[in-house]
């Protein structure tokens, strides 16, 4: 019987180092293998080649479903803690002082707690961790 996969393509360099989460997520590695691509740089074409590695997780698995919230609630928290922090505005806050004391103090304190919603994601993204090794290692 033949089964759907899921399949990811990783190339060194680029998303490798992403593969151990990957195989915490049911993943296993099917095919390692070398490939060539076309660059065009000005007028001249180059030849790059990158080793390339596929993983694959079988549809039937038992969690799948689970294992593939987790791995999108985890990659998403993972975007929203590498994007770069914005930094405060300094324009609207002398023109918040301006007006009051009170309504920039307002403005720092929200400023300061959505910085702190960004540490707090490191926490649940090993909690996610944790909860699909215990899932992919029931077969």
């Amino acid at each position: 019987m033949k089964t759907k996969n899921d399949f990811i393509k990783l190339v060194e360099g680029k998303d490798l180092q992403y593969k151990p989460i990957y195989l915490a997520f049911g993943y296993y590695e099917d095919v390692t293998k070398d490939e060539e691509s076309k660059v065009k740089i000005g007028g001249k074409i180059y030849s790059e080649v990158s080793t390339v590695t596929y993983l694959k997780r079988d549809y039937n698995r038992k969690n799948y479903a689970k294992l593939v919230s987790l791995q999108e609630e985890y990659f998403d928290l993972y975007r929203r803690q590498h994007t770069k922090p914005k930094k405060i505005n300094k324009l609207l806050f002398l023109f918040l002082f301006i007006l009051g004391i009170i309504p920039a103090f307002i403005y720092l304190i929200s400023f300061k707690s959505k910085k702190k919603k960004i540490e707090n994601y490191s926490v649940r993204l090993n909690e996610i961790l944790e909860e699909a090794k215990k899932l992919s290692s029931e077969k």
